[in-house]
């Protein structure tokens, strides 16, 4: 087989094989047993790999490449009632310390845990992005109500923008034909398309 078509018949592979489904083994261990310590150090991997790798992420694409930002897990216990995370920063030397809700105090399939961390994360640079344009106005618990419904929204239009932007990468990846064959059927398919 050639090299070609192995390259083009792993982009197929890899199309169906999305982050999604990569981190959608969720974990189930029944309520008498303890989890295995391996599965948990493997868990703890995963999810410091994944939140390191989303902020250095969103770091980049809100434009806070010169800030030292650290993220830290905290037990539910340490972050205010009802939250997933907190942000502290010291704007004179543009450090910050995201917390985010310990993987010990979800109670979600580890999916969702995923997405709900990244969203904490993306959410918590959004409001250290806002910091210096909110900083002179005086704190009301109205305003903050406002302040957070605002960085939600913005968080989840993010979001949702990077998700379907993979889905369109993915589906492009996606299109490339396995034979000749295949490719002149493509072609007129394309033909088609055009046409209409």
């Amino acid at each position: 087989m050639r090299s070609s078509t192995l390259l083009r018949m792993f982009r197929r592979v890899v199309c169906l094989f999305s982050w999604e489904l990569v981190f959608s083994a969720a974990c189930t261990c029944p309520a008498q047993q303890l989890p295995d310590p391996a599965f948990a150090l493997d868990r703890s991997a995963l999810v410091i790999a994944f939140t390191s790798e989303r902020l250095c992420s969103w770091q980049n694409r809100l434009n806070l490449k010169d800030w030292k930002i650290s993220l830290v897990f905290s037990r539910a216990a340490e972050l205010k009632p009802n939250t997933s995370g907190h942000i502290h920063w010291e704007p004179e030397l543009k450090t910050a310390v995201i917390q985010i809700l310990d993987p010990a105090d979800y109670h979600l399939p580890e999916s969702e845990m995923l997405h709900d961390m990244e969203f904490t994360i993306v959410h918590e640079l959004i409001h250290l992005s806002f910091g210096p344009a909110l900083s002179d106005f005086r704190r009301t618990e109205a305003n903050r109500r406002e302040e957070e419904q605002a960085v939600n929204q913005v968080t989840d239009a993010l979001l949702k923008l990077q998700r379907s932007s993979q889905s369109e990468t993915c589906a492009a990846i996606c299109w490339v034909p396995l034979s000749l064959s295949d490719q002149a059927d493509g072609q007129s398919m394309q033909k088609k398309r055009l046409a209409h």
